[in-house]
């Protein structure tokens, strides 16, 4: 098979800048151009092995989709509006999330701003703030969103129906199905913070927060385990970082569950 040159990309990851500098690849003895950012099958692959290029991006594309749909349909019904949100906006919003679901709180607030601002829009809530809005119609925030997908994908792993990227599952005999949490260990500050915050370390962290009987939930649909999973959520206080309102730093799952003393809650 015959590979174009042209379209080779080179990124670097790693301190090791002597190595950087001296090491060049070439094909058929055209030198492969270096970049700081490479899309991989949808995703911005960074030189610095974060995601914040590739939210930005996200951030873009969601604000400019929202405007083109507010702006072509002239309706503000709850369904209507609901119904071209989920089916148009949040795909682009949510794309591989699992992957690179942000952990800065500015990245979070201003993804969640978009889900904001075309929600305000909507009769009958625009009077409400927005955690009361979502609340109203019936929606997560985008975080909460990301979360639900990651602990979603994380199930999938350990019932084998998606191939595992690194997670370990950990039986307990007292309290069941669990999953080993990778430690950050023996690594500089800046790299510890990207290994804690990445799929392998939250994933983990986010499927333990859960209720035994969904831990343990085995040999069942995907439908049925997301059910569950959204009843129990609900139950959950959804209050994502906004600029301008109280700072709420309790929303990632883990936290929420320890703030309302719902570990172990049973979900029937």
């Amino acid at each position: 098979m015959a590979l174009n040159g042209e379209k080779f990309e080179l990124v670097r990851y790693g301190r090791n800048e002597d190595l950087k500098n001296s090491t060049n690849y070439k094909y058929n003895n055209q030198l492969i151009t270096e970049k700081e950012h490479v899309k991989d099958l949808g995703v911005f692959m960074s030189d610095d092995a974060t995601f914040s290029h590739h939210i930005n991006k996200i951030i873009e594309a969601g604000r400019n989709l929202s405007g083109w749909v507010l702006r072509t349909f002239n309706s503000r019904d709850g369904q209507c509006l609901k119904t071209l949100w989920k089916c148009l906006v949040v795909p682009r919003l949510e794309y591989c999330c699992q992957l690179w679901s942000p952990y800065k709180i500015q990245e979070i607030a201003n993804l969640e701003a978009i889900q904001r601002s075309f929600t305000v829009k909507i009769q009958g809530v625009q009077h409400l703030n927005y955690w009361d809005r979502l609340s109203q119609l019936k929606l997560y925030s985008l975080q909460r969103r990301r979360e639900r997908y990651i602990i979603i994908y994380v199930w999938k792993i350990l019932e084998g129906r998606v191939p595992n990227v690194g997670i370990v599952p950990n039986y307990h005999p007292r309290k069941g199905r669990l999953c080993y949490i990778m430690g950050t260990v023996g690594s500089i500050q800046r790299v510890k913070t990207i290994k804690h915050n990445s799929f392998t370390h939250n994933g983990p962290r986010f499927f333990n927060c859960l209720p035994r009987d969904l831990w343990d939930q085995k040999d069942t649909s995907p439908e049925c385990f997301k059910r569950k999973l959204d009843k129990w959520l609900d139950g959950l206080p959804d209050h994502p970082p906004i600029p301008g309102y109280p700072y709420s730093h309790h929303n990632t799952l883990p936290e929420a569950v320890q703030n309302q003393g719902q570990l172990g809650t049973c979900v029937s």
